[in-house]
């Protein structure tokens, strides 16, 4: 180094470069760099603005009889300095690369005395481009450290705290390799140095001393054994011991990390372990997986938000130096971050691949994942080589009732609740009594995860890692149809009922239970409809469940499982009410057509059976379809119809359909009035019976209404208790809806540009749902678009709906709240909710009622 002298420091952007401090500050934060990555950006920094070329940099780096891939290792390097300086590669603030040749650095720099406050390290007085002394013997990162940010942060907290502290989670997950990071981080504190131990390769318990005593240089004597002179040596030392891979010399670890806290006090201690120690004052840290991309991954040359995509992405380049992730690699990465649970382990083997394989073909391969992610590094403990030894290694530990019950929840696609393992897991040997502790002590040695839900309800699931192996490795071939037909027969006696209370007052927490139910029903389904001996049960299921996908906007999943169930050819009121739920699917996709046929059918079997409910219903479908296809006079008639049908089989809730009809009818005819009393006829009734999805579409159709009428007020109101039940019922098909009722209201007033964001956001949220408008919804945009395209030119209308159409439902919300609320509606109207006030008036609907019960 000859552009500064020792007492100088080094200054570029925010940055500050101190070589005796051997350390580089932002705003005076000292931001923590391994030794090679400090090396390599003191050399760039002292020939700045000269071209560095790799060998240059590996004499550096490394003497001359090291034999290691050095591009790899340069290329570490570089990857961990821009991640440190928020630099990236593709425009570059401080690091160039210069391809094939080196690297520059292309910052300006400043350098200023270093300041008087800052006091010389212990190892002043060496040379300036040597690291001070160790005292530790914490191995070098070869490889970049990607985020957990908030994570250091509590550890760091936690360990200020506490003298014992247990990072604890799956294997794979990255425990060692925080923990490393955490003593690297606290060194300095440290008096007398950081020191890491393993204990993975050992295999008797009694080693657990002997081997924690060979790594701090210990020795035991004829007169005192080998835990009484670590305690001794250790009485007035200040130093953090890292122990690591504990879990399967649980025992021993805990005697010895009991001896050293009561003995030796200036002693603390790091354990990482698949389960906690239980040493009295003990606090334990779950390591979490990366954070795994919201959507579809976007990689653009910065750091990704998603640690998982961005650890994917530095390994393979790290790998493979002309890997360079594109934006059509960009949702392949993101969905093998999310299918490997954003398991660090996981995440750098498949990296592993780009070396011969696309992150397409990654995605493909992941089907068998224990056969594609095979290839760590030569000098990984063997339990790391593969995915599945690192799994594997986790499983041997556990009792074989622990093992049997492992393989078991295994036939869980997702995660499920106590209940649910207790009837499906238990039997064979294996007490229903005995599900909560076994399952507890599998959370306790995160092989099982454990949540809970906004009520408060514990759910379990695995890591599908975890998943994959315990089914095709632990459970018995025989056992796992026995297992299956106890899962499918389960969730169909759960929900049996699903097709009565999705109709009344009770349906909202009904929905929240079948959404988090959603991936066990479409197993259980899955496995009943291909099963002979289980088909009945499923096609009931199915029909039970038409209100669940339409309710949710579920419409193209709801139209194949109700197709599926179709050819096993069910009969009788079986097939009806599979038929009905078709009928409905093809509706809400505007295939009214089909629609018809589907209802007509129904009809005629609801006619056969002397089914009121049945006929009273499908004859409401096919009032709505005749109307749809512009058959006003047929609609009407056919709702009458509906209504007196609905009145002979005793069901009230049946009118709200038949009315809303009548109310569309009259509206086409041109008799407003008429048509307004109707829809608030119904409306009523809607809200009478508890029906709050039906009470949706009723809010938004009305509230077009009284646009036509120029109440915009009163449609404001409409539109916004519309769009607020929706968002607390999760139904997208009605927020598009009601979006584009609110973008009619824009229209009027003369936001042209808003209008037409909104219906982008409406026609977005309807193409995710594989739905379509309602003519008496779309009569609004008819009415206002030509106007609209004329304010803004045909360019700047496909712009600003093309904003809209990239909106998540969220933020359509948020704009609807912000700008068509703040418009003129009165705060104080009843019917405007925020979503809380949403939840608590459907809250308040349903106080004293019953669910609606399906009259059988």
């Amino acid at each position: 180094m000859t552009a500064a002298a020792p007492a100088s420091v080094f200054q570029f952007g925010e940055f500050e470069l101190d070589p005796v401090a051997y350390e580089l500050r932002r705003r005076g934060r000292r931001l923590r760099l391994a030794r090679q990555p400090m090396d390599l950006l003191l050399l760039m920094v002292g020939r700045r603005n000269e071209l560095v070329s790799r060998d240059d940099i590996a004499a550096r780096l490394w003497p001359p009889d090291v034999f290691l891939d050095r591009d790899a290792g340069i290329h570490t390097a570089v990857l961990r300095i821009r991640q440190v300086l928020r630099d990236s590669h593709i425009n570059p603030r401080f690091l160039e690369n210069v391809s094939g040749k080196g690297y520059r650095f292309i910052a300006p720099v400043e350098i200023v005395p270093r300041a008087l406050s800052v006091a010389p390290p212990e190892s002043s007085g060496v040379p300036i481009d040597v690291p001070p002394a160790r005292r530790h013997n914490l191995p070098d990162e070869l490889t970049s450290f990607v985020g957990r940010q908030e994570a250091i942060a509590e550890l760091r907290r936690l360990l200020g705290a506490n003298r014992l502290v247990s990072l604890t989670g799956a294997g794979g997950v990255g425990k060692t390799r925080l923990a490393l990071r955490i003593a690297s981080d606290i060194l300095h504190a440290c008096h007398d140095g950081v020191w890491m131990v393993d204990l993975g390769p050992i295999t008797a318990a009694d080693l657990v001393p002997q081997t924690v005593a060979s790594v701090l240089g210990v020795h035991e004597s004829g007169q005192r054994g080998v835990r009484d002179a670590l305690t001794a040596s250790l009485r007035h030392r200040q130093l953090l011991i890292v122990l690591d891979t504990c879990e399967h010399v649980l025992d021993a670890c805990a005697d010895l990390v009991e001896a050293l806290l009561r003995d030796a006090p200036g002693v603390r201690i790091l354990a990482t372990t698949r389960e906690p120690l239980g040493v009295r004052g003990e606090a334990v840290f779950r390591v979490p997986s990366l954070t795994l991309p919201v959507g579809s991954a976007e990689i653009d040359g910065q750091a990704p938000e998603s640690e998982a995509v961005q650890l994917f992405v530095e390994r393979a380049m790290t790998l493979d130096a002309t890997f360079n992730a594109s934006e059509a690699d960009a949702g392949a990465i993101g969905r093998i971050c999310q299918r490997l649970d954003g398991m660090p382990l996981a995440i750098e083997l498949a990296a592993a691949r780009v070396t011969l394989l696309s992150p397409a073909q990654i995605e493909t391969r992941l089907q068998d994942r224990f056969k594609l992610l095979t290839g760590g590094a030569r000098t990984a403990v063997a339990r790391q080589r593969t995915l599945e030894a690192a799994v594997e290694w986790s499983c041997q530990l556990l009792s074989d009732s622990e093992r049997h019950l492992l393989g078991r929840l295994s036939v869980f696609p997702a995660s499920w609740t106590i209940e649910a393992a207790e009837s499906i897991c238990s039997g064979d040997g294996l007490d229903p009594c005995d599900v909560l502790e076994l399952s507890s002590r599998l959370v306790a040695k995160s092989l099982v995860g454990l949540q809970r839900d906004q009520e408060g309800v514990a759910r379990f699931r695995l890591l599908e890692t975890v998943r994959q192996y315990a089914r095709e490795r632990v459970v018995p071939p025989d056992a796992g149809e026995r297992l299956r037909t106890r899962h499918a027969g389960f969730f169909a006696n759960q929900f049996r009922d699903a097709l009565s209370v999705l109709r009344g007052a009770g349906q909202l927490p009904y929905l929240a239970q079948l959404q988090a139910e959603q991936e066990n029903v479409r197993t259980a389904l899955e496995w009943a409809l291909a099963s002979s001996a289980l088909a009945a049960q499923g096609v009931a299921l199915t029909g039970s469940l038409f209100w669940f996908w339409t309710k949710r906007g579920l419409f193209e999943e709801g139209k194949q499982w109700l197709e599926r169930a179709l050819t096993l050819e069910p009969t009788g009121l079986t097939r009806a009410r599979v038929l009905i739920g078709l009928a409905h699917m093809h509706y809400f996709q505007g295939r009214h057509v089909a629609a018809a046929e589907a209802a007509s059918e129904a009809h005629a079997l609801g006619e056969t059976l002397h089914h009121g409910w049945t006929v009273s219903f499908a004859l409401f479908m096919l009032a709505l379809t005749s109307f749809e296809l512009g058959q006003c006079e047929c609609a009407a008639a056919t709702a009458m119809a509906a209504r007196a049908a609905a009145d002979a089989g005793g069901d009230p809730i049946q009118h709200g359909g038949p009315l809303m009809i009548l109310a569309n009818v009259a509206l086409r005819a041109g008799d407003r009035d008429r048509a307004q009393a109707y829809y608030e006829e119904s409306i009523d009734v809607h809200r009478r019976e508890g029906d709050i999805w039906g009470l949706c579409i009723l809010l938004s159709i009305a509230a077009g209404l009284h646009i036509l009428q120029r109440d915009m007020d009163r449609a404001r109101v409409y539109a916004t208790e519309a769009m607020t039940l929706s968002e607390a019922m999760e139904d997208r098909r009605g927020l598009a809806w009601g979006l584009a009722v609110c973008a009619g209201l824009m229209a009027d007033e003369g936001h042209a540009e808003l209008a037409a964001q909104l219906w982008g956001a409406s026609d977005g949220l309807m193409e995710a749902v594989g739905g379509a408008l309602a003519p008496t919804i779309s009569w609004i945009r008819d009415k206002y678009v030509d106007l609209v395209c004329q304010a803004l030119g045909d360019a700047g209308f496909a712009r600003a709906s093309g904003v809209g159409r990239a909106m998540s439902a969220a933020q359509a919300l948020e704009l609807v709240r912000q700008h068509v609320l703040r418009s003129g509606a009165d705060p104080s109207t009843p019917h405007i909710l925020t979503s809380r006030h949403a939840l608590s008036r459907i809250g308040r609907l349903v106080v004293g009622n019953e669910p609606a019960r399906m009259p059988h």
